[in-house]
């Protein structure tokens, strides 16, 4: 087809020369003068520029594409401001951005980047809420960062808190919201405008962000995009935590407050909610575990006994079970390790499952000595016990000569999801070929004289663990950090087995069976280690956690 005489007929707008363009009515390689040609035309005769781009995407879209020369509208500002809100309303931002950035810096230059900025807040739309969703506010905080508008910001804050106002009026994506409150708020922070921030602070429609954030239909989503939103305000944690719970939703918002360390900022009465909430749920984990004859009524007494509310659900549970005086006992706080024994029924069963679990050499039954500062006792209750620390360092060099230790630690289960301060080691087992200890972390650690008894003893030493990464990273101070500057120095029975097998580990239970051939009694596993004094039953399974390892590792070693 022969090309339109286009010298004669030349396009008088982006319009035309769109239509010039699609009707192949004009060479590839005229279309950068043609385009000039539009710019310097207006120029010359004063022409509304906004009637020029005619809101027609179609032109916008040949500024990005048509044109070899994108640059020359920096000869152009007022061309380019038009321009750039066209190139907002059509989403072509994020399309232009590297082209952008260089003419931002050319009229930075030309000390007129501040105009942009200038009408950007002036900017009115009809719908800014659909011209606003498309924009990455990320562009304009590097437009901030990139050129130095600290003094424009300052001076022109109120215009700034009603351009944000307006925003959130209309509904605009919070997320983007709260990142352009923080660009606002850095510069406030590094201009030393204290006032100047507290006043934008409280001229922001906060309640209604909020709301907005609330309304959104993935809720849960929607606070992980936000979590910048509530460092900036964290009175608001306690606002939203109301909505929750109305809405019966605490569990997943249990796990946002956690999981960012926001649980400071509510009140005493939503801690307390939640806190309860949380223990209710473990309760019932429990109760089940007990109906399904996995755990004992003991278990659970001595998980929540300092938790009133929880320990009268478990009466009424035993009242409705016809059992009586068990739960007699409960109510009244003195339920025991005898009474528990006394109550199960079938003494011939529990004898029966007593011989196949791996039992302790006879030789090393009277050299388990549990180490407490407050209560500090031999196992097997002969007349020996040990009142004050001199004896706890004399039961600590009878370990000098030995080189290789099974070790382990015990700590409460996590029954308040919602408080990440129980996480810690409550005892810690460590047993040789002749000799094992059970350190109670809590009441002996802080002494310096068995810091620096444990640490002459132990240092240098090997240790045997399984999986002991894990328990390191439950560890309190002393020993975490002990453990940490020796870690060359621990044996991971898991990784021996692999190396030696050559297929993947099971848990140490499966381990001892398959090696053994018993099972290990892992039933006081979720027990309550932080409860003082512990039973009988507990730390022979503690004691017994530490010395398997010794006996698999030898056995594994050859």
């Amino acid at each position: 087809m022969e090309k339109y005489d286009y010298l004669n007929n030349n396009p008088k707008n982006f319009e035309e020369l769109i239509n010039f363009i699609i009707d192949d009515k004009i060479n590839a390689n005229d279309i950068d003068n043609e385009f000039s040609k539009i710019i310097e035309t207006a120029e010359e005769n004063n022409y509304n520029l906004t009637f020029l781009l005619k809101n027609n995407e179609n032109s916008v879209y040949s500024i990005i594409y048509s044109s070899q020369n994108f640059l020359d509208l920096k000869n152009n500002f007022s061309l380019f401001i038009i321009f750039f809100f066209q190139a907002l309303k059509y989403d072509y931002l994020k399309i232009i951005f590297s082209k952008l950035i260089e003419i931002f810096k050319i009229f930075e230059k030309l000390k007129k980047s501040n105009l942009i900025i200038e009408d950007l807040n002036k900017l009115e739309y009809k719908n800014i809420k659909d011209i606003f969703y498309t924009i990455d506010i990320s562009f304009l905080q590097y437009f901030y960062s990139i050129f130095n508008y600290d003094t424009y910001i300052i001076y022109n804050i109120k215009s700034i808190t009603n351009h944000i106002n307006s925003l959130i009026e209309n509904h605009f994506l919070t997320k983007y919201i709260n990142k352009y409150i923080k660009i606002i708020i850095d510069i406030l922070d590094k201009n030393n405008k204290n006032l100047l921030k507290s006043n934008f602070l409280s001229e922001l429609k906060v309640n209604k962000i909020f709301d907005n954030l609330l309304e959104e239909k993935d809720i849960f989503n929607s606070l992980s995009n936000n979590v910048r939103l509530f460092h900036i305000f964290p009175d608001y944690i306690e606002y939203v935590s109301k909505f929750f719970i109305e809405k019966n939703l605490e569990k997943n918002f249990i796990h946002f407050i956690t999981k960012n360390n926001f649980c400071n900022y509510l009140s005493e009465e939503t801690y307390l909610k939640l806190k309860n909430y949380s223990l209710n749920k473990s309760y019932l984990f429990y109760l089940e575990r007990y109906k399904n004859n996995q755990t004992k009524i003991l278990y659970i007494y001595d998980l929540f006994y300092n938790e009133k509310f929880i320990l009268e659900k478990l009466y009424k549970f035993l009242i409705e079970k016809n059992k009586i005086e068990v739960a007699n006992k409960i109510k009244d706080l003195n339920y025991t390790e005898e009474d528990e024994i006394k109550y199960e029924t079938n003494s011939l069963k529990r004898n029966e499952e007593n011989n196949k679990f791996i039992q302790f050499d006879e030789s090393i039954k009277n050299n388990i000595f549990f180490l407490s500062l407050g209560n500090n006792q031999i196992i097997n209750n002969i007349n020996n016990e040990f009142n004050n620390l001199y004896d706890i360092l004399k039961i600590l060099d009878l370990f000098k000569d030995f080189n290789f230790f099974g070790v382990d630690s015990e700590w409460k289960p996590r029954l308040n999801t919602f408080d990440e301060k129980e996480k810690c080691s409550e005892i810690l087992q460590i047993a040789c070929e002749n000799y094992i200890i059970i350190i109670d972390c809590k009441t002996i650690e802080k002494s310096i004289e068995f810091q620096n008894k444990f640490i002459d003893i132990f240092k240098n030493k090997f240790f045997i663990g399984f999986y002991f990464q894990f328990d390191i990273s439950n560890m309190n101070n002393f020993f975490k950090t002990f453990f940490i500057k020796n870690s060359k120095y621990i044996l991971d029975l898991k990784q021996i087995y692999e190396n030696k097998f050559y297929k993947n580990c099971p848990n140490l239970e499966k381990t001892c069976y398959e090696i053994l051939g018993k099972e290990l009694n892992k039933k006081e596993t979720l027990s309550n280690w932080s409860k003082r004094p512990l039973r009988n039953s507990q730390k022979i399974y503690a004691a017994m956690d530490a010395y398997i390892l010794i006996k698999l590792y030898k056995i594994l070693n050859n």
